[in-house]
């Protein structure tokens, strides 16, 4: 079995990010937490798990020049919130250049909730 565990602490977000697919255009929930290896969304998108991901991250303009953050992700795990219809996904970001992780960094500096 693969150990997922996390090595790095993720950062909740003060404000809502929207994640949308890269390929289809579908809004596929709201990123809750993010570290430079991963990341989880809760949505109302049926991920599946083992299956890689293109997408895209809505930032303000202060944290990107062009406005998201693009990553290749992997979904490691799905979980149904029992209350609600929606899913918890939580993701390893596998394809990431240098300047999307400069942008990771920055949005974890401004937008952690500390």
């Amino acid at each position: 079995m693969p150990d997922n565990r996390r090595r790095l602490t993720r950062h909740t977000l003060s404000d809502k990010l929207d994640v949308w697919d890269s390929e289809t255009d579908e809004r596929l929930g709201q990123l809750v937490n993010l570290h430079q290896e991963g990341m989880m969304v809760l949505g109302d998108f049926s991920f599946e798990e083992n299956k890689l991901y293109s997408v895209r991250i809505h930032l303000p303009q202060a944290l990107s020049d062009d406005g998201e953050l693009v990553l290749g992700v992997d979904c490691l795990w799905v979980r149904a919130d029992t209350e609600t219809e929606l899913q918890w996904s939580g993701f390893q970001i596998i394809d990431v250049g240098s300047e999307q992780i400069a942008v990771i960094q920055r949005v974890i500096a401004r937008m952690a909730v500390q």
